[in-house]
């Protein structure tokens, strides 16, 4: 790197856009992370808020549907028991009939009888008044005050409270009551939350409206205003029932009063959800029971999954190596892994929709399948593969009949406990493979009942009941190739990704690694991607793409500008953006997903992400004034949104404000010291402004908060050398390397540096280390011959 680049730099590149609501949590430290998903939801998904004296009388949501020319109106659900009678009753007292209630003295579970919880977090008392349930605690101003329940979340095994504040906003409290035990807990645990804090209850991070409320009612629209910073929302009903699967009844109740039911033709709803049609019931399923971020103010019941959200990938803050459950993701991102999934099988198969238990109990649900015969529970899953023999006798399960460990979840579905005491099981439905678990640093299910024993006593267990078996490598053994930089990363992204047997949302989440290992292989690997029939792996495609020439960027996203998708259409957009004067054929297509895109961002504008991104669409448009306004606007919204904070230092110093650059992040650093973020920001600030020593240190602190994260240590390195410092900054590449061998910046300025120094032996050796991790890389092609 020639002297002088880390000054060229630090201007800094366009940034992707800001990460997704779904995603936010995901790019924080895991521990917070999860904190903030167990908050959200009670039993059964997602969290947010509304308030005033609207919940007792709001007005009926107008969320109606309008599919091949016509209208789909939501009806009173009491009419579906008059013809379906028997999945009506099956679906009373379902956790899905109350995944939210009115606050009577029917439906609170807790006690408020003025009790009091206490913990490191202060106190909380629990009462009643004239009526009114109440929660006197701290409210986000630090002080107590008295604040009214309005809805219960959930039944068992635990229940929360949502508490009023004003403009429209309801919070879930993050003190709920066990309904086993019959006592208050905090799911924060002993973490000290204070009234500042991101997860204290009265933040955005627990808000009802934006976060969990889609899932807990029926035909919810939002309805945010930003011009007032309120909610006016409204559902039709609450809990989730008939009509938030089915769709507005509207034309099903025609169609029962026509001639057409006898005759046999259709059903009245926009889409039909047989039994047999497993991708309708997943994307149903899925846009509760996944970790994703919605793409409009509620869904459309007739769309695909992707069409209304951006569904999160296997990505380490969510899921282990091995692709297990770590963080709250719910079903659908394991169960979409599962050989059962690939088999045809969906979430109906197992559970009854309506009532939500499973169709069978115990082991004889599995046996259904998996027994002597092998013979398809219904037409269309494939056993093809299936061994025929007792599943469920001791010479397979090796425990005693009747035991846990005979279960076949117990080995098949191990589980763990999200908010405090809600144990869920994983859906992958994963063979046990405790001979992995050291090597890619995952639980394994022998462990999870077997804690005081070893990974390596469970695998010489195996091994003493199975003999020693070859098996095929793992999604969790190419992951760690990837993520870490092992041997013939890019041979084997290609390997994996072109394999059609694999899982799409496993292929999609390979795809990430691409852009570190540019070549052959992973162009390939993105090629092939570009027309896979999955909308996860075209979209991880998209993303993936960044490293190629702008011209095959343009051939092979261009296409995608069309795609019947909508989440693949709108990142072929933002992708292609900064190539929009050469899009040539392509940018009327481009122009129309790029208004799309925006649309998006204008239906979320609740959020500081979108805000963010808005920010980021006028700012390459030239349009600083409406840029300014968005940042400002997010930042209303949470005062610590660290990419505005870090957008409106650059807007700041690129009119010449450096000083006003820098205090803004100084302020920001006041109340975030350890914000390895922010010290970057602030570092590359410094160096706008022409202060480089101070930079250096900086740059230094960000790195040492976030020793993980290998851009923090490159771009360091960079500011070492251009400041007179090659040695230092060599060491601090070597150190970076070994964290974080998959980057491939690390590799070349550490070969470029040893070259400078006329260490050409040293840059030799250590690009033949990297041409073993990623054979054929292009600026390497001279050492290859």
């Amino acid at each position: 790197m020639a002297s002088g680049q880390f000054l060229l730099m630090a201007k800094r590149k366009r940034q992707p856009p800001a990460a997704s609501p779904a995603d936010t949590a995901a790019t924080s430290p895991s521990r917070r992370a999860r904190i903030i998903a167990l908050s959200l939801c009670a039993l059964l998904l997602i969290a947010a808020g509304a308030a005033g004296l609207w919940w007792k009388n709001h007005q009926k949501s107008s969320s109606n549907v309008t599919a091949s020319g016509k209208q789909f109106v939501l009806v009173d659900e009491a009419q579906c028991a008059g013809c379906h009678q028997a999945q009506f009753k099956s679906w009373q007292g379902s956790h899905h009939h109350l995944a939210m209630q009115d606050a009577t003295p029917a439906t609170v579970l807790a006690d408020f009888s003025g009790v009091s919880f206490k913990d490191q977090n202060g106190s909380s008392r629990f009462l009643q008044e004239k009526g009114k349930f109440l929660v006197e605690t701290t409210g986000g101003d630090g002080k107590t005050a008295r604040f009214e329940v309005t809805h219960t979340f959930g039944i068992e095994p635990l229940q929360q409270y949502l508490l009023s504040l004003p403009n429209g906003r309801l919070q879930a409290f993050t003190i709920v009551w066990d309904t086993e035990k019959k006592k208050w807990f905090s799911l924060h645990g002993k973490e000290r939350i204070a009234a500042n804090d991101e997860l204290h209850w009265s933040k955005p991070a627990q808000n009802w409206n934006f976060m969990c409320a889609e899932c807990h009612t029926t035909g919810l629209k939002r309805n945010f205003d930003i011009a007032s910073n309120s909610y006016n929302t409204q559902w039709h009903s609450l809990g989730v029932g008939c009509q938030s699967c089915h769709g507005p009844a509207s034309g099903h109740l025609d169609w029962a009063k026509s001639h057409q039911k006898k005759n046999g033709k259709g059903s009245g709803f926009a889409v039909a959800l047989p039994v047999s049609d497993s991708a309708a019931i997943l994307d149903t399923c899925g846009r509760c029971h996944s970790r994703r971020a919605p793409l409009r103010d509620g869904y459309v019941p007739a769309h695909k999954l992707a069409d209304d959200y951006l569904v999160s990938l296997l990505s380490p803050t969510l899921y282990h190596t091995d692709g297990k459950i770590k963080d709250e993701v719910f079903e659908y991102g394991s169960f979409v892994q599962s050989k059962m999934f690939m088999k045809g099988l969906n979430c109906a198969d197992c559970h009854d929709p309506h009532s939500g238990k499973t169709r069978l109990p115990g082991n004889q649900l599995c046996s259904s399948c998996h027994n002597a015969s092998a013979a398809a529970a219904r037409p269309g899953i494939n056993t093809a593969g299936l061994q025929k023999k007792n599943y469920d006798s001791i010479e397979h399960t090796r425990h005693q009949p009747g035991t846990p460990g005979a279960a076949c979840v117990s080995c098949h579905m191990p589980g763990k406990f999200y908010m405090g005491n809600d144990f869920r099981h994983d859906h992958s439905f994963s063979i046990p493979r405790p001979d992995l678990s050291k090597a890619l640093d995952s639980p394994n299910a022998c462990n999870s009942c077997h804690a005081d024993k070893s990974a390596d006593w469970a695998a010489g267990k195996i091994k003493e009941w199975r003999g020693a078996q070859a098996r095929p490598k793992t999604f969790g053994e190419f992951m760690k190739v990837l993520r870490e930089g092992g041997a013939d990363a890019s041979g084997q992204l290609l390997q994996f990704t072109s394999d059609p047997s694999h899982p799409p949302i496993q292929r999609a989440t390979a795809l990430q690694s691409a852009g570190n290992y540019p070549g052959v292989n992973s162009r390939r690997s993105i090629t092939q991607a570009m027309s896979d029939t999955d909308p996860l792996v075209r979209q991880a495609a998209l993303d993936a793409m960044g490293n190629l020439p702008p011209a095959e960027q343009i051939a092979l996203a261009g296409p995608l500008l069309r795609d019947p998708v909508k989440s693949v259409r709108i990142t072929a957009a933002w992708q292609l953006s900064t190539l929009a004067p050469q899009l040539g054929n392509f940018s009327s297509d481009w122009k129309q997903a790029m208004a799309e895109y925006e649309a998006v961002q204008k239906q979320l504008v609740e959020r500081p992400e979108s805000l963010g991104n808005l920010a980021q669409i006028y700012r390459q448009r030239e349009e600083p004034a409406q840029a300014w306004q968005a940042m400002e606007q997010a930042l209303r919204l949470n005062a610590d949104f660290e990419p505005a904070l870090v957008m409106k230092s650059e807007m700041l110093g690129a009119s010449g404000n450096h000083e006003g650059a820098l205090q803004l992040l100084r302020d920001a650093l006041q109340r975030q010291p350890k914000s390895a973020g922010l010290q970057h920001a602030y570092g590359l600030a410094l160096v706008r402004g022409g202060k480089h020593k101070e930079a250096l240190a900086a740059l230094k602190r960000a790195s040492e908060l976030a020793p993980d994260n290998g851009n923090y240590a490159y771009v360091y390195a960079v500011a070492l050398h251009d400041l007179g410092q090659p040695a230092q900054a060599i060491k601090v590449l070597d150190a970076g390397i070994k964290r974080n061998a998959s980057q491939r910046s690390l590799w070349m300025t550490a070969i470029r540096y040893r070259q400078e120094a006329g260490d050409s032996a040293a840059a030799q050796a250590l690009a033949l280390r990297w041409l073993r991790i990623n054979p054929g890389d292009p600026a390497l092609q001279q050492l290859q011959h």
